[in-house]
C-alpha cells in the first residue's frame, strides 16, 4: 500500500510539472515591468483599482501585498482562451502579450467572458499604459497608438470609440469622431428608441469582432470640454452553432450559377455549405428579397462608398459580417430568426487585396473562429451590384 501511494504521488506530481511545462508563462521581471507600466492599476476599462500596497499583520511590516495578475492576451497554453498556433512561445511569454488586471478582471477575461478579443485587449493595454504615462506629468510629444474602434449603431451610424467601461451586459465608450452620422442622430436614436425599428436596435465592435443587441435607450453623458460618452445595454452574446448543423444546399460556383457535376445538380453540407452561405448572405442586397424586405447586407454600399480607401472598406465590411453573424433577424412577420451566419463566432480578420471586381464579385479573404471552436482561412467571393 505504502509503494503504491508513492506511486500515485510521483504520478500526480509529474502530471503537474509537465502541464505547466506546456504554459507559456511570464518570468517574474516580465511580470513586474508590466505592472509598473500602468502604475499597478488593473487595465480593465472603467476599474483601473489599485492592486499593490501594505500588507498587514504581525511580522508583515516590510511587505507588501500584491492583488493583481498578468494576464496573457494570446493564451499561454493551447487549452487556454484566444490561443493561436501561429504565434511564439517567446511572444506568448512576452510583455507584449500582457496585460495587467485585478485579480478579479483576471478571470473576467477569461472564465467569465472568453469573447474578449485579441484586438480589444490590445486596445485596452494600450489605454491603461497612455493614461499611466499621462499621469505622470511628463510634457512631451510622445503619441501613443490609436487605441480607438470602428462601432456601428444600427444601419445610419458609424463612429470611432474608445472603451470606457465594461460589464457583463453593458458597454461604454468615449466618442472620437462620426464616420457617418452625428451627435443628434445618436441623440434621437436614444430619445425614440422605442419607435426605432427592431433590426436597428443593434451595436457592433470592430476590433472585438462582436455584435449585440442593444435592450434600452442608449445613455449618453456630455462634458464640458466638449467630449461625449455613451452607455449602451445588451443582450448576451449569441450562441454560434456547429458549422455541421448548417444543413446542405445547391452548390454554386464562384460566379454565382450552379454547380452541374455529372449531368446534375451537386449538393454540399456542413462546412462546405456554411461557407458557401457566406457569400450567399453578404451578397444579397438588402430589401431586394420580394418576400421578405429584412433579408440581404449592405455590402454593396459600403464598397461603392468606401473602396477609395481599401483598410476602411475593410472594417466597415467586418462590421457587416459581424451583424450577419450575431444579430438575429426580425422579419417582415415579426418572427425572430437566427443570423444567417450564426456558425461564425468571431471574424478574427478581412482582408480585401484589390477592389477591381471580377464578373461582379469581390474577393475577401477571410480568418474566422467558427462555432465548434476551429479556425478557418480562406477565400470568399461575394456579389457587388455595379452602378
Amino acid at each position: 500500500m505504502f509503494k503504491l501511494g508513492c506511486l500515485r504521488f510521483i504520478n500526480t506530481a509529474m502530471y503537474y510539472r509537465v502541464s505547466m511545462s506546456k504554459r507559456d508563462d511570464f518570468t517574474g521581471t516580465t511580470k513586474r515591468i508590466m505592472a509598473e507600466r500602468v502604475a499597478w492599476r488593473c487595465g480593465l476599462p472603467g476599474c483601473g483599482k489599485i492592486t499593490i500596497g501594505l500588507r498587514m499583520g504581525q511580522g508583515e511590516e516590510n511587505k507588501s501585498l500584491n492583488l493583481g495578475e498578468a494576464a496573457h492576451i494570446v493564451a499561454a497554453a493551447e487549452d487556454g482562451p484566444r490561443f493561436d498556433k501561429n504565434t511564439t512561445r517567446d511572444f506568448r511569454r512576452s510583455i507584449d502579450n500582457g496585460i495587467w488586471m485585478c485579480r478579479d478582471h483576471a478571470r473576467f477575461i477569461d472564465t467569465d467572458h472568453k469573447e474578449y478579443s485579441v484586438d480589444t485587449l490590445k486596445l485596452w493595454k494600450v489605454q491603461a499604459e497612455e493614461s499611466a504615462y499621462k499621469n505622470l506629468k511628463i510634457q512631451d510629444n510622445y503619441k501613443f497608438e490609436d487605441r480607438s474602434t470602428l462601432i456601428a449603431i444600427g444601419f445610419d451610424m458609424l463612429l470611432y470609440g474608445t472603451w470606457s467601461s465594461v460589464k457583463s451586459n453593458e458597454w461604454e465608450f468615449l466618442i472620437g469622431s462620426y464616420l457617418k452620422g452625428s451627435s443628434k442622430n445618436l441623440k434621437n436614436y436614444s430619445d425614440n428608441f422605442s419607435s426605432v425599428e427592431l433590426n436597428q436596435r443593434f451595436i457592433s465592435v470592430e476590433s472585438q469582432g462582436d455584435a449585440r443587441v442593444i435592450t434600452s435607450p442608449i445613455e449618453i453623458d456630455y462634458s464640458g470640454d466638449g467630449s461625449e460618452l455613451f452607455r449602451v445595454k445588451i443582450e448576451n452574446k449569441v450562441i454560434a452553432k456547429k458549422p455541421s448543423k448548417v444543413g446542405s444546399t445547391i452548390k454554386l460556383g464562384d460566379d454565382g450559377d450552379l454547380a452541374i457535376s455529372g449531368g446534375g445538380l451537386k449538393r454540399i453540407s456542413g462546412i462546405d455549405a456554411a461557407i458557401q452561405s457566406i457569400a450567399t448572405s453578404a451578397g444579397t442586397l438588402y430589401g431586394e428579397w420580394f418576400d421578405d424586405r429584412t433579408v440581404g447586407s449592405f455590402i454593396t454600399d459600403l464598397f461603392h462608398e468606401y473602396k477609395d480607401n481599401i483598410p476602411l472598406l475593410e472594417m466597415v465590411t467586418k462590421l457587416e459580417l459581424i451583424r450577419l453573424s450575431l444579430v438575429p433577424r426580425v422579419s417582415s412577420d415579426k418572427k425572430k430568426i437566427d443570423p444567417p451566419l450564426n456558425f461564425i463566432k468571431e471574424i478574427v480578420s478581412i482582408r480585401i487585396p484589390s477592389v477591381v471586381l471580377d464578373e461582379s464579385r469581390l474577393s475577401m479573404e477571410l480568418k474566422l473562429i467558427l462555432g465548434d471552436e476551429t479556425e478557418w482561412k480562406g477565400n470568399v467571393k461575394v456579389f457587388v451590384l455595379q452602378t
